[in-house]
């Protein structure tokens, strides 16, 4: 009679530790799915704001420092397109302190996600934020550089025409601004390199020499192929960052050329090709732009209109 109530006993004392187990796995499962559902939701929502801020930041800076009114609204622009309201979205503008010239845009984005599984455990949601500063830098190196060169001394006004390889341009007996890329063969590549750009890189403090004669059917050829494969009928006042007509130039620094003599580079300038033709010697006509293009850059570089965009945090 006493061992039957021993083995009732420890029957339900046995269901009552199974209770508790259960109610333990439970706990933990449920913690598990929790971790494993809120934890990918809020990862998928914090790249989706720090991908919002990095395209804001970017796409703002493009106009610094002209304008940094409209550098802020596309800024904004670009977070509102991506899903997010006033409220959720930062924009300051980051000086030059050498300057005191715009030359960051900053973008904060913010946003609270609810959990769903977490709730059972008494978790509600989670306030989210990214920040990302882009900074617009004159570029000190470049990939696709035209083989022409502008002196150091030659005022640039934007949008204003100018002649580029003229019989009147005074860069010393022999040369008419064109450069002699390493590695190239002259003459021969000169054509190549001028419709389609040097395929290597040039940077700030490289020297070149300098290639003499005036090559008319070598630049007419070039630059011709250049102008004829431009499709969006591109002005100063609109044109495609990657148009065909877009010569990425050198800016050099020299003390007197005499013949086959070598360049010093300083910085590179946008020219946005309009004609070329044969004037006694070669006329490349266009202007002087400001645009951006892929490298390296440098806030201490002297500024000569192209430029490179950086996520620098």
């Amino acid at each position: 009679m006493k061992i039957g109530r021993i083995i009732k006993r420890l029957m339900n004392e046995e269901r009552g530790l199974a209770v508790v187990l259960v109610s333990l796995a439970m706990t933990a499962l449920i913690g598990a799915i929790a971790l494993v559902t809120d934890f990918g939701l809020v990862a998928l929502n914090k790249n989706k704001l720090a991908n919002a801020a990095d395209a804001a930041a970017l796409a703002g800076v493009q106009e610094l420092p002209e304008d940094p009114s409209l550098a802020s609204q596309i800024a904004r622009d670009y977070a509102h397109e991506n899903g997010l309201t006033d409220e959720q979205v930062e924009v300051k503008l980051v000086p030059n302190l050498a300057t005191s010239q715009f030359v960051g845009v900053q973008v904060t984005t913010c946003k609270a996600v609810d959990y769903i599984v977490a709730k059972v455990l008494g978790f509600t949601s989670i306030d989210l934020q990214a920040k990302a500063t882009a900074q617009v830098m004159p570029i000190t190196s470049v990939y696709g550089a035209a083989p022409l060169f502008i002196p150091d001394t030659q005022p640039l006004v934007f949008g204003q025409q100018y002649t580029l390889r003229s019989k009147d341009s005074n860069f010393g007996p022999g040369n008419f601004g064109a450069l002699d890329f390493p590695y190239s063969s002259g003459a021969k590549d000169f054509a190549y390199y001028l419709a389609n750009g040097y395929d290597g890189v040039i940077k700030v403090s490289y020297q070149i020499d300098t290639l003499t004669g005036v090559k008319k059917e070598k630049t007419i050829e070039g630059i011709s192929k250049r102008i004829s494969q431009c499709k969006h009928g591109c002005t100063y006042d609109n044109f495609q960052p990657d148009c065909p007509r877009l010569l990425k130039l050198p800016v050099v620094h020299y003390d007197n050329l005499n013949g086959h003599k070598p360049v010093t580079v300083v910085g590179f300038a946008a020219f946005l090709v309009d004609d070329v033709r044969d004037s006694g010697s070669i006329d490349i006509t266009g202007r002087f732009v400001k645009t951006l293009a892929e490298g390296e850059g440098s806030l201490n570089q002297t500024d000569y209109g192209l430029r490179t965009a950086k996520l620098v945090q």
